[in-house]
């Protein structure tokens, strides 16, 4: 035999072979991490790492024999991925500038002046003076004199009256008659107060001055037929006197008069 030196197969590549499997499924499920990351946080960013080239110690040769012409295989070293995630400066949303709020100066308040409305001047008018003066009575006549009863046969036997009867204010004043029968030898009447409404008959201007004018009342006494009544066939005297109301009620009285009164007695055949 000659004397050769026979190296066993390199178990280098094998090896190789093997730690590459082991570093790609590393590599795999670190991607598979990083990719994981960066979907659930999208600031992550892959950065490439700095590869250093490390020295991997040569893998010792086996042999049996030392060869002096054996020299040692040196293997390629191996890229390392170093992943660092990428650090970004943190985005801050940009702060709104707000403008100061415009100070709102209220409006002046309006006063309303309110002007005194001025009171009309109530004219007060004065209350008429209350009439207080009765109508004058005037010129009160009776006639004739003397007046007989029942029959007509001694003379006349009707009665009539008129006076003048003047108001300030009321124009027609209500002019009444009164009038009594006094049987002979009394001095008084028998409680006969009897009387009559005075008609009004025109105005007379008295003495011709316009502030003379006055009204003309006249009445009539039915002597013949109610004297008997009072008079009891005898000789007496009737007594009358005028009375006019105004429309303030105020009564005027003329004094009392007389005319006489007689019994007529009946004609004997």
């Amino acid at each position: 035999m000659s004397n050769q030196t026979f190296l066993p197969p390199s178990p280098g590549k094998k090896t190789f072979l093997a730690l590459g499997a082991i570093v790609v499924g590393l590599v795999t499920c670190m991607l598979c991490a990083i990719a994981g990351s960066v979907v659930s946080n999208p600031e992550v960013a892959l950065q490439p790492a700095a590869v250093t080239p490390s020295a991997v110690p040569p893998t010792a040769t086996l042999t049996e024999t030392p060869s002096p012409a054996a020299a040692p295989t040196t293997e390629e070293a191996t890229p390392t991925l170093l992943i660092v995630p990428a650090t970004f400066p943190p985005t801050e949303p940009p702060t709104a500038t707000v403008p100061p709020s415009a100070t709102r100066t209220p409006a002046p308040t309006r006063t309303r002046t309110l002007t005194p409305t001025r009171q009309p001047t109530r004219t007060v008018t004065p209350s008429p003076t209350r009439d207080t003066v009765p109508p004058a009575i005037t010129n009160v006549s009776g006639k004739p004199t003397t007046v007989f009863y029942p029959y007509n046969t001694c003379g006349p036997i009707d009665l009539t009256v008129t006076s003048d009867v003047k108001d300030q204010v009321t124009s027609s004043p209500a002019v009444t008659l009164n009038y009594s029968y006094w049987p002979a030898n009394t001095t008084s009447p028998l409680l006969n107060h009897l009387k009559v409404d005075m008609k009004y008959m025109f105005y007379v201007l008295r003495d011709g001055a316009l502030s003379r004018i006055v009204g003309y009342y006249a009445a009539t006494v039915p002597v013949a037929t109610e004297a008997g009544k009072y008079m009891g066939n005898s000789d007496g005297r009737l007594q009358f006197w005028v009375s006019a109301a105004d429309d303030a009620q105020n009564v005027g009285t003329s004094a009392a008069q007389f005319v006489n009164v007689e019994y007529c007695p009946p004609i004997v055949r």
